[in-house]
């Protein structure tokens, strides 16, 4: 059997393609910001280790694949992501396509070859597994550790290159790779890097929109493909600020402001309260138990560090607000939009540029940390605004509480 590739790659790809598979080495780091071309990247890698493009030395544009059996697996940052690409890729090789498996997401070619997809936001899923060759999507969204301890030892028996491909996110395990590439004395590492200019179908429109409106660090990462910043690419290097390591007891005499984010279906109630000195002393969160138990415990809080309050008024939080507003009367509705939402992040993102408030510290609420890391946003070419919002499969109530709680200190402190 003989197939022809459905992807024609455009000049960049030729050129990180041509330098991967000429010089094969085991790790390999691809630098891929957007409008690069990233997705067909990796589906182009699965499709040449999947039936070895022999004649590739002689014309990457039209290769020809030869059958060769192997097993690949393909991670994603949630599994959700993980079921867009098996989605396209099962649709891609529908001519040659064996059996696929939705539920357990596999792929298997008529040469034998299997692809599985997996999303490795819950890693412990996916022990036990083993492949040929593995491609992670969007690495630098990957909590720290996954990869070593459960994704390396997938490849100690067959293993014999595996893809990080990703637009970075601060200086986290991507960028450590991409390091390691760029040194030339790790001859097991490569470091590549694609770019929008290489591509003939990016939207230049959109760039040259993005360019304008977009902080200079936030462009400079997600489209120039520049490892900035710290930690996350929209709070920066916050863990400095997080000085707080226990949580502290109402002072009569001291002014408090508090946020409060309703859950919606598997969300968390979150109540988050900041001091005068602009540190977090409280965190609330409620999960799973009836909405009376949430009522009475926020009340309760509220009634303790008696602050001025915001709380979330859109869809599940109205009745809320209405039960908590009757028995504490230093409460404020907060409609969110996507502009106020813009509004209330970039004022959390300006406290934490300047340096003011003092964050809780990662062994005391993990949940923040973890949700700050994987805060992202989404720029709308069509509006021409910044959509700020969880990497898909992560929480964002942790965050939204302090946002409101750190925007009402900054209302009641004259800070614009």
């Amino acid at each position: 059997m003989i197939v022809k590739s459905s992807i024609i790659p455009h000049p960049g790809q030729e050129r990180i393609l041509k330098e991967i598979l000429k010089t094969p080495v085991r790790f390999n780091t691809i630098n891929a910001p957007r409008q690069s071309g990233k997705s067909i990247m990796g589906r182009e890698l699965v499709n040449f280790f999947s039936f070895n493009a022999k004649e590739f030395e002689l014309r990457i544009l039209h290769p020809r694949f030869i059958t060769q059996k192997c097993k690949i697996i393909w991670t994603s940052p949630t599994i959700r992501q993980a079921k867009k690409v098996f989605s396209e890729l099962e649709t891609a090789w529908a001519p040659i396509l064996k059996h696929s498996d939705k539920s357990m997401m596999v792929l298997t070619a008529q040469n034998g070859t299997t692809v599985m997809f997996f999303g490795v936001e819950r890693p412990d899923n996916i022990r036990s597994e083993n492949c040929d060759y593995m491609i992670c999507d969007e690495y630098a969204f990957y909590k720290d550790g996954v990869f070593d301890t459960v994704l390396r030892p997938m490849l100690h028996v067959h293993g014999k290159m595996v893809f990080f491909i990703s637009t970075p996110k601060g200086f986290n395990d991507f960028y450590k790779k991409a390091k390691m590439g760029m040194d030339n004395d790790n001859p097991n590492y490569r470091y590549c890097k694609m770019t929008y200019t290489e591509n003939p179908f990016a939207d230049l429109t959109e760039i040259e929109d993005a360019r304008k409106t977009l902080p200079p660090d936030i462009f400079r990462q997600e489209y120039l493909g520049e490892f900035v910043g710290g930690g996350t690419s929209v709070f920066g290097d916050y863990k400095p600020l997080c000085l707080v390591n226990q949580w502290s007891e109402p002072i009569p005499t001291m002014e408090y402001y508090n946020g409060n984010d309703i859950a919606k279906q598997k969300d968390w109630t979150v109540s988050t309260t900041i001091d005068k000195n602009h540190k977090v002393v409280q965190q609330l969160r409620l999960r799973q138990i009836n909405w009376q138990y949430i009522i009475d415990a926020i009340v309760t809080d509220l009634t303790r560090y008696k602050p001025y309050s915001l709380m979330e008024v859109n869809g599940v939080g109205d009745p809320i607000y209405d039960l908590v507003k009757n028995k504490y009367d230093q409460l404020q509705p907060f409609v969110t939009t996507n502009q106020t939402k813009q509004l209330i992040i970039s004022s959390l993102i300006a406290s934490i540029n300047m340096g003011t408030i003092k964050l809780p510290t990662k062994e005391l609420c993990p949940s923040l940390h973890e949700q700050m890391d994987m805060f992202t946003f989404t720029y709308s070419k069509e509006t021409r605004q910044i959509v700020y919002h969880a990497i898909e499969g992560y929480h964002d109530d942790d965050v939204i509480s302090l946002a409101l709680a750190n925007m009402q200190y900054r209302r009641f402190n004259g800070m614009s």
